[in-house]
C-alpha cells in the first residue's frame, strides 16, 4: 500500500472527494450543482457505471481501473475525461448506490433473521467488493451511501411497524468494520414513516449518462413516471447538505 500524498494542497482545494457509484450518482451530481457554492473550497469528482458494472473494476498498479470497455467509457463520461482512479489524488472516497439497499424489516423478526438478511444484502451487492479493492491500494477514508429507499409511487403510506432506518444501517455497518468504511444516512426529511422515499423526490430524475451528454439520442433524459428507484436533484441536494459536513471534518457551513 502506497503512502498517499496531499496533492490537493497544490491545487488550492481544501478537500477532493472521489465518488464512485451507479446510476444513482446522477442525483448527487445535480445536487452538487445546487450546493457547490456552499462548499467552494472542495471538489467532487464523479465516477459512474450502471447497475453491476463495477464488478469489472480491479486494483492494478496502485489504481482502481476498469477491465471492461463499457465501464471505461462511462467512467470517462461521468468524470470529465478520466479513465482510472488514482487514490493519491483524493482525500476521501464515497461509494454510493453500488447495489446496496437498506432492507425494510418488520419488527418482531429475530435478531438472527435480521443479521442473516443484512448479510445477504451485502454479499449480493458491490459495495464491499469495491471497498476491498480500494483498501488494497489506499488507507484513505471510505464512506458509504446505500441506494435511496424505493419511491412511494402510489403516494400512500404502507401500514406496518418497521425497524428504524438507523437501526438497519447500524446492522449493515457491522459488515464493514474490517474495512474501516463508515455509513452515511439518507436524510430523514426524504423518508416517510414506512421507510419509502416520497414520490416528489423522484420527479425529474435523470439518467447517469446525461451528466456528460453521453446519452443516446433515442434515450429519454429522464426516467419514466413508474420508476421507483432513482431520485432527483433536490434529493441529492439534501443528501449532500447533511453528509458533506461529515466527510469534511470540522466544516462550518
Amino acid at each position: 500500500m502506497k503512502k498517499r500524498s496531499l496533492p490537493h494542497l497544490a491545487r488550492g482545494f481544501e478537500l477532493k472527494i472521489c465518488i464512485i457509484g451507479s446510476s444513482h450518482i446522477a442525483s448527487l451530481k445535480l445536487g452538487w450543482e445546487m450546493v457547490r457554492d456552499q462548499f467552494a473550497d472542495d471538489e467532487l469528482v464523479f465516477f459512474g457505471g450502471p447497475r453491476k458494472s463495477w464488478r469489472n473494476s480491479r486494483a492494478i498498479n496502485g489504481k482502481l481501473v476498469s477491465i471492461d470497455p463499457k465501464l471505461t467509457e462511462n467512467i470517462r463520461l461521468t468524470s470529465g475525461g478520466l479513465h482510472e482512479i488514482d487514490p493519491n489524488q483524493y482525500d476521501a472516497f464515497l461509494l454510493y448506490g453500488l447495489v446496496l439497499r437498506v432492507p425494510r424489516l418488520r419488527r418482531g423478526i429475530s435478531k438472527a433473521v435480521m443479521q442473516e438478511t443484512v448479510k445477504d444484502v451485502v454479499e449480493m451487492g458491490l459495495t464491499k467488493k469495491v471497498a476491498k479493492r480500494l483498501r488494497s491500494i489506499t488507507n484513505t477514508t471510505v464512506w458509504i451511501g446505500a441506494n435511496p429507499m424505493k419511491l412511494a409511487l402510489d403516494g400512500e403510506t404502507e401500514p406496518g411497524t418497521f425497524y428504524t432506518y438507523d437501526r438497519v444501517v447500524a446492522e449493515l455497518q457491522k459488515n464493514f468494520v474490517d474495512l474501516n468504511a463508515r455509513f452515511l444516512l439518507q436524510p430523514s426529511e426524504t423518508m416517510a414513516s414506512d421507510l419509502r422515499t416520497p414520490r416528489q423526490f423522484g420527479e425529474g430524475a435523470v439518467r447517469m449518462r446525461q451528466m456528460r451528454g453521453g446519452a443516446n439520442e433515442s434515450e429519454s433524459a429522464q426516467y419514466s413516471d413508474d420508476d421507483e428507484k432513482h431520485t432527483n436533484g433536490e434529493f441529492g441536494r439534501l443528501w449532500l447538505l447533511q453528509n458533506l459536513p461529515l466527510i469534511v471534518p470540522g466544516a462550518v457551513r
